[in-house]
């Protein structure tokens, strides 16, 4: 007869290796026109980029038009506030 925490221990093990296995298998975001530079009025983007302040991600060097790109969660709308640097906003 098993003993039933081998049982318990062999079932939690399965559960949670299964479980680590998932999360890694989940994708990040990823958006090609945001890099990985970060900027501010000292610290300006190329000529080619611009400044945003991106939720979740902070200041950012970044293609123009970032609600073409910028992927609001479902049901929000992206909005982008007129300062420096600019905001991006899901509502």
């Amino acid at each position: 007869m098993i003993n039933k925490n081998f049982f318990l221990f062999v079932t939690t093990f399965f559960a949670v290796f299964v479980h680590l296995n998932l999360l890694e298998t989940v994708e990040p975001v990823v958006y090609d026109l945001i890099t990985n530079q970060t900027c501010d009025a000292l610290n300006p983007c190329p000529a080619w980029q611009e400044c945003y302040q991106f939720p979740g991600i902070g200041l950012r060097c970044a293609e123009p038009d970032p609600c073409s790109y910028y992927g609001c969660p479902q049901g929000k709308q992206c909005l982008l506030l007129e300062s420096y640097p600019a905001q991006i906003r899901c509502s």
